[in-house]
């Protein structure tokens, strides 16, 4: 993997999946808000849903934040290594492949906020059918 790659290979890994989670999660919210009549007295009876919907948008940050500041930290590591005598940066430098922890963690907090998405999702589905 050179390193130019890391970066790319970052926009592309977090990207569409993501995207769609978080529109379906502020679409749970205007569902809640158009359904109870707008009023804030109403939204309590959505509450299991926002906070499903609350919690997958902290996991969307949380995942966000954790793998930017792991993938910074290795691209740091490797563009050190990548330095010439006179501190000069090849960028075309053989870099090592991301460490497992940044795609294990990751792969996990995207889990985690899928599952919350989902259990909006339904929650408002049996919300609205009982």
């Amino acid at each position: 993997m050179k390193l130019k790659d890391i970066l790319s290979q970052y926009k592309e890994d977090t990207a569409k999946a993501s995207d769609i989670c978080r529109q379906t999660n502020y679409s749970l919210i205007a569902v809640c808000w158009i359904l109870s009549n707008e009023s804030v007295d109403n939204l309590r009876s959505f509450k299991i849903v926002l906070f499903f919907v609350v919690t997958s948008l902290y996991f969307d940050f949380i995942q966000y934040f954790v793998r930017g500041f792991l993938e910074k930290k290795h691209y740091s590591e490797e563009e050190e290594k990548a330095k010439d005598e006179n501190g000069k940066i090849n960028e075309e430098y053989d870099a090592a492949p991301y460490p497992k922890n940044i795609n294990s963690t990751s792969t996990w907090l995207y889990r985690i906020k899928i599952i919350f998405s989902v259990l909006a999702l339904l929650s408002l589905v049996l919300r609205l059918l009982w």
